[in-house]
Order: structure tokens, then C-alpha cells, then sequence
């Protein structure tokens, strides 16, 4: 009776999600471990315990146990939920005066079956590959789980084990967080540094800075997710966003690389300013173990910890100067247009161009439903705004590259972990969701962000054919079809229903309004697989739309 759901984050913003974590805990502190049914595991606390210390005394360890250290008992029920990719560390907050460095973990269950059990701790290396280690009885595993990327793969039958965590400082000196509200540092006066041979661009811009109101808050926290596969361009993009913010210290970003090491180092070369670095928090994937865009973004997901606001971005973006604060109070002033109080801001960008050129575009651009392609998934498109409106302006769809919003939307709405290899069919399959979860779309009032459209300057995963890649995009294009009501459950065949099916319920449509309402506002049609021009025209009535000929921004975005 003393175990619980377990949750990810710190303190406050302890959030839940058995999707990424399926475990039932129990912190053993000295008063539970007194209780009957847990005196047994008080020797075992205090073998654990003295070994942590040992390990510091005796391996040369970089860290000094002077913080103190805490204990987990641990249950995984044995449903097929593991622990998502993660390091046990949480980001270093103002005060802290020692964080986790050393993890053990012994294991509890006797005659494990290895075969049938699964539950194996994987250990990824710095340099690629991994170590699956067996949860067998007895064995007692010891790293550094705040710079070891670790895993628990999908445990099948019940296992428990106790896990100790030791807590410490650095022998060297390490790098804090900037205060939330410290200013950005003025670009000219840094000089710009050489990493791993990639030299920081300067900041250039062709449109001044966003318009704020200097009577609105825009306080906050704002945690900012970002997916980036073999990109050279992901180290500018994260310089460029801390140096155009108007308070950077608040600014907390969440990247998954996913590169081939020793060809892409570049690609995660850290060029954002000294001072926000701790900020960063990074997933490295070998890029062989890519699943497409969704499954990286909803690794990227489980980095946040509880800010206040979520931006979505994509890896290769430039920001115009007080992105931020220009954010947060378009954000508050779409939530007072919102039936339901819920407000996702979200656009297509226009575009910038290598190295460092951006259109100078500032009218914004709705999202429109344009036409279903022959895999049977929605396209949709941007149209720019013929001048600059005064507020927010509502919008139909949604776009996975440029999402705005509260942090309690990363729990309501998550990513779909099982839309592998899925590209289009993820903007319409999260935009009906956020619908019915209450959420209405507005394009911010001014072009926040520039986007680079062109591909060509990194590689693409569908460069070369790959049947099972194929076969896993296909599953996830009948699981967008089953959320959207387009193919009926028992028109499947039984093992389509097994497999696009799992586990839906929970990246599912929400209960605030019916599917049926999204699709007469948004005029998509998901069973005929048609777009209704009239609906589309009805509901952006008031919205004046620069002619399709002069919108450049409409044949930027890819629709094929």
C-alpha cells in the first residue's frame, strides 16, 4: 500500500505520465523502512549506502558525496511500460548545493526470466551504441545517471528493485543558471568563440524588434522543445533564440540530437552564450536509431519540467528581438479571445536564408486546410495577412514547426510515441487534439520566428529506401486514420487493431468538443478526404488574406 504512481520533474512541477514512466515507487526514508513489511531492506539501504561512499573514496571519482543521499523502492506492474531515455540530474537551480552524481540500482525479483521478462537497464554510449544490462537477482549496477543517458526497456513481468541516488558537488567548478530575469547580453561585446570548428554567426536583422506593451506581464518561465536530425544548423538556431530574447535567464530549452558521431559533430557544437548554457538540456541519439519526428518530440517532451509556457520550434529557425516577452502577452491576449480560456499561438514562418538572412517579412500567416494527398493524410498551408493586424488572429490548423502555448499542455496534449515515421498526418492528427481538448489557434500578431525551407544543407533520413521504415510510417498513418474517425475499428484486420490501436486512449481526442465540431470549423472531411473551401472561408470571414498569387509564403511551405 505505500507505492505510487511515479512522477518526472522537481518538487512543485512534479508531473505524471505512464507513458514515459510506469513505474509505482516508495521514497525509503528511516520512518517507512521501520514499518513490518520493509525492516527487511534496511540492511540492504545501509550496504547500498556504504558502497556509494566507497565508490567516491576509492575510483577517483571527479565528485565529492557531500549532499546527502536518497532511496526508491520501485515496482513496474509488468503491462509493457518502461522509463523513457533520460539522466537522473535534474538542471542546476539557484541554491542548489549539490545535485545527483552516483546511481544504484540493485534488483529485487528472483528468477528473472531474461526471455520473457524484458525490463533490461540500457546504457547508451557517449560515442553511439549501448549496453542492455539484465535485471537479474541480486545484481547491483553503479553510474554516473547524471551524465549517462539510461533507459528501462518495456518490463513484462513484475519487477522490483531499490535505487539510491547520492547526491554531491563537483571537485571543479561548474556552471550555474542565469537569473530568470537577467537581460540578453549585447551581441557586439561578446566575442564570438570557435566549437568543435563552428564559428558563431553574428545577429543580423532586417525588421525591429516586436511590438510589446509596456503595460502587459509577460513573466514566466518558457521551456523551449526542440528536434534536430543531423542539422549544422541547431547550434545558431539556439545561440540566435538566447541572444533576441528579452530576458534569456528565464529561457530553459530542451534539444534531441539524433547524429551520426564522428561525421555530425558540428551539428551539436554549443554556441549559445557561456552564460545560459546550463539552461540546455540535451538527449544524443545515434541518428540509426531515429523514428521520425513525433517519437523525437516526445522525447523532447519529457525534458521539461515544469515551465510555464511550452514553444515548440524546429532546428534551423531565427528569432526576431523580444521574442519572448512578445510571446507571453500575445499568448494571454488569445486566451481572452478563446471560447474556453486556451490559446495555441502557431504559424508557418516565412523564410531566411543561409548563412544568416532573414525575409524581413513581418505580416503573419494563417494555417489553412488545403487538400489530402495520396497516403490519404491532410496538407494544409500558410496564407500571409495583407497588413499587420492588432492582435492575435485565429487560425485553423496547427503547425508542428512554430507552437506556442501553457507548459500544462505538454500533460494534456503529449506526443503520440507510436507515430513513428510519421510526417504528414502529425499537424492535423495534434490539431484535432488540441481542439477537443479545448484549445483554440491564433497566429501571433507578428512574424515571431523565420524558417529555413530548403532542405539541402543537411541529410535526409528518406534519402534511401527502407522497408521497415515504410512499414512503421504506414502503421501510423492508420493510427492518425483511427483518431480522426476515418477508418471504422472493425473494418481493420485484427492485427492493424492490435497495432494502430495501442494505447491510444491516451493520445487520444479530448472531451471539451467533438471531433465533428473540428471538422465543421476547420471544413476537413477525414472519411471522404476532402477539404470544403466554404467552411475554410467561413470561418476566417473578417480576415482579410494577401491574394494567392503575391502570397510567397504559400509556395515556400512543401504541401506534396
Amino acid at each position: 500500500g505505500v507505492l505510487r504512481p511515479a512522477g518526472m520533474g522537481r518538487a512543485s512541477s512534479t508531473w505524471h505520465s505512464g507513458a514515459l514512466r510506469g513505474d509505482r515507487i516508495a521514497w525509503l526514508t528511516p520512518e517507512l523502512c521501520r514499518e513490518r513489511s520493509l525492516q527487511n531492506l534496511q540492511a540492504l539501504v545501509r550496504q547500498m549506502m556504504a558502497t556509494a561512499r566507497a565508490i567516491s573514496r576509492e575510483a577517483e571519482c571527479p565528485f565529492e558525496l557531500n549532499g546527502g543521499m536518497s532511496v526508491q523502492l520501485s515496482e513496474y506492474p509488468g503491462d509493457g511500460e518502461g522509463y523513457i531515455r533520460h539522466r537522473d540530474a535534474h538542471t542546476p537551480q539557484a541554491g542548489d548545493k549539490a545535485a545527483r552524481v552516483l546511481t544504484l540500482v540493485m534488483y529485487l525479483t528472483h528468477s528473472w526470466d531474461a526471455q520473457r521478462g524484458g525490463g533490461e537497464l540500457r546504457i547508451y554510449h557517449d560515442a553511439g551504441g549501448h549496453a542492455d544490462l539484465v535485471p537479474i537477482h541480486n545484481r547491483l549496477v553503479a553510474f554516473r545517471g547524471d551524465v549517462v543517458e539510461h533507459e528501462v526497456l518495456p518490463v513484462h513481468t513484475k519487477r522490483m528493485a531499490v535505487t539510491l541516488w547520492a547526491s554531491g558537488t563537483m571537485k571543479a567548478p561548474s556552471a550555474t543558471l542565469a537569473p530568470a530575469d537577467s537581460p540578453a547580453p549585447a551581441p557586439p561585446a561578446e566575442t564570438p568563440q570557435r566549437a568543435e570548428g563552428v564559428t558563431p554567426l553574428p545577429v543580423p536583422s532586417t525588421v525591429p524588434p516586436l511590438r510589446l506593451s509596456p503595460s502587459a506581464d509577460d513573466g514566466g518561465l518558457i521551456f523551449v522543445s526542440i528536434v534536430s536530425y543531423r542539422d549544422s544548423e541547431c547550434p545558431h538556431t539556439l545561440r540566435n533564440l538566447f541572444l533576441n530574447a528579452r530576458r534569456p535567464g528565464r529561457v530553459r530549452v530542451g534539444v534531441v540530437h539524433q547524429l551520426r558521431p564522428g561525421e555530425d559533430d558540428h551539428c551539436a557544437a554549443m554556441l549559445a552564450p557561456a552564460a545560459f548554457r546550463a539552461q540546455i538540456r540535451e538527449l544524443r541519439l545515434h541518428c540509426d536509431e531515429a523514428r521520425g519526428p513525433c517519437w523525437a518530440r516526445h522525447l523532447a517532451q519529457a525534458l521539461w519540467q515544469g515551465e510555464d509556457f511550452w514553444l515548440q520550434i524546429d532546428s534551423h529557425m531565427r528569432f526576431r528581438p523580444m521574442w519572448d516577452s512578445f510571446l507571453v502577452q500575445q499568448q494571454l491576449h488569445a486566451e481572452g479571445q478563446a471560447p474556453h480560456g486556451k490559446a495555441v499561438l502557431t504559424a508557418y514562418p516565412s523564410d531566411y536564408r543561409l548563412p544568416n538572412k532573414d525575409s524581413g517579412e513581418r505580416r503573419p500567416a494563417v494555417i489553412v486546410p488545403e487538400r489530402f494527398g495520396e497516403d490519404g493524410m491532410l496538407r494544409q498551408k500558410g496564407r500571409l495577412l495583407a497588413c499587420l493586424p492588432e492582435r492575435p488572429v485565429p487560425t485553423l490548423m496547427w503547425a508542428a514547426g512554430f507552437s506556442f502555448t501553457r507548459g500544462e499542455a505538454v500533460l494534456e496534449v503529449p506526443y503520440d510515441r507510436f507515430h513513428l515515421d510519421l510526417f504528414f498526418g502529425e499537424e492535423a492528427a495534434m490539431a484535432a487534439r488540441f481542439f477537443t481538448h479545448g484549445y483554440d489557434f491564433f497566429s501571433p500578431a507578428e512574424m515571431v520566428v523565420y524558417h529555413l525551407w530548403t532542405r539541402d544543407h543537411r541529410p535526409s533520413r528518406a534519402s534511401a529506401p527502407d522497408p521497415q521504415r515504410a512499414a512503421r510510417a504506414a502503421r501510423a498513418r492508420r493510427r492518425v486514420e483511427l483518431l480522426l474517425g476515418a477508418t471504422e475499428a472493425e473494418g481493420l484486420r485484427r492485427e492493424d487493431c492490435e497495432d494502430a490501436g495501442v494505447h491510444l486512449e491516451a493520445h487520444g481526442l479530448g472531451a471539451c468538443r467533438t471531433l465533428a465540431e473540428w471538422c465543421a470549423r476547420t471544413g476537413v472531411d477525414p472519411v471522404e478526404r476532402r477539404v470544403d473551401p466554404a467552411a475554410v472561408a467561413r470561418s476566417l470571414e473578417g480576415v482579410s488574406l494577401l491574394p494567392t498569387t503575391g502570397d510567397v509564403l504559400s509556395r515556400l511551405v512543401p504541401r506534396s
